[in-house]
């Protein structure tokens, strides 16, 4: 088992820490290097009085540790290796980084830099989201005001929608009265009455503001 955050590391690397050893002996400019890099372990054989032990189960262990650690390539090719460790070191940085971005979204939460939308429930700095007391008093995020915006209310039938169109009053009044006619089981007189009060009173809106009205997806003709 890996037991400490070096071991798990090297997990993502070939040959895992024995790789690492390796390439550091490689680059280390002299012995200096060596000896001053393995001072802890020194020590600590010192304090367990197995100074003299450790070189000599090195020297026999550290080929059969690495043999052991890398059996599972001898019937694979290079490709097959590269593509497993790739995928490897992908999956570690993306944990890695959610690890990062939780512990920054806990530090803020406390310290009061972020707060949640009490809508979609997704943690966002304080900047990012606001009050509008005019509609709510509830904190909802810049993404959440801006679908809540995007809603408009249908001309037809007063849903507010997000999903529509601009239409001429004259295609709303003509999408307005076989509705009215054939729900209320009038006579086609009725219908053409209603049609025209319609029509009617489309032009009155017409001069009086513009030449279209807002429809949701369902009632555009």
């Amino acid at each position: 088992p890996q037991t400490n955050f070096f071991s798990r590391w090297c997990a993502q690397l070939p040959l895992k820490e024995y790789s690492v050893l390796v390439l550091f002996c490689a680059l280390a400019p002299d012995a200096r290097w060596g000896l001053l890099s393995s001072s802890p372990g020194i020590c600590f054989g010192l304090r367990r009085g197995r100074f003299l032990s450790w070189p000599g189960a090195c020297l026999v262990g550290f080929p059969v540790w690495v043999r052991d650690c890398g059996w599972w390539m001898r019937n694979r090719t290079a490709w097959e290796i590269g593509k497993w460790y790739a995928y490897s070191v992908k999956t570690y940085a993306c944990s890695a980084k959610d690890r990062f971005v939780n512990f920054v979204r806990r530090r803020s939460r406390r310290l009061g830099l972020s707060r949640e939308c009490d809508w979609c429930k997704t943690p966002v700095w304080r900047y990012g989201g606001r009050v509008e007391r005019d509609v709510a008093n509830a904190w909802y995020c810049s993404a959440c005001w801006a679908h809540y915006y995007n809603h408009k209310e249908c001309a037809k039938c007063k849903v507010w929608a997000a999903r529509g169109a601009l239409a001429p009053l004259s295609l709303a009044a003509l999408a307005v009265a076989p509705e009215v006619g054939a729900g209320a089981g009038a006579p086609a007189a009725d219908a053409g009455a209603t049609a025209a009060a319609a029509v009617a009173n489309g032009a009155a809106a017409s001069a009086a503001s513009s030449s279209s009205v807002w429809l949701c997806i369902t009632c555009l003709p």
